[in-house]
């Protein structure tokens, strides 16, 4: 995975939806782990809750289903590939 690539404009519009998914806010809460905006990558610890939270799995479908460029969302000092957390995140 890309991690240097910044993310184009259009990359940050094709993700916007997300803000509004209802299972962003209960994903979040239970994970403590941000992902609008986001905190960085998901840590182990809150990987183990993400990869069991049915609302934190069907956030994530919905990231695939953006079909996410390959490529870094920056947002003030937080780089993340959103392409490789919604990909690799629950192997």
């Amino acid at each position: 995975y890309n991690e240097t690539k910044p993310c184009e404009l259009a990359d940050y519009f094709k993700l916007a939806p997300l803000a509004t998914n209802p299972n962003l806010e209960p994903c979040q809460k239970a994970s403590g782990w941000t992902m609008l905006p986001p905190s960085g990558y998901p840590t182990p610890a809150q990987l183990e809750v993400i990869c069991k939270n049915q609302q934190c799995l069907a956030l994530l479908d919905a990231v695939k289903a953006t079909n996410p460029s390959d490529c870094v969302l920056v947002f003030n000092d937080v780089r993340l590939n959103v392409k490789k957390v919604a990909e690799t995140s629950c192997k």
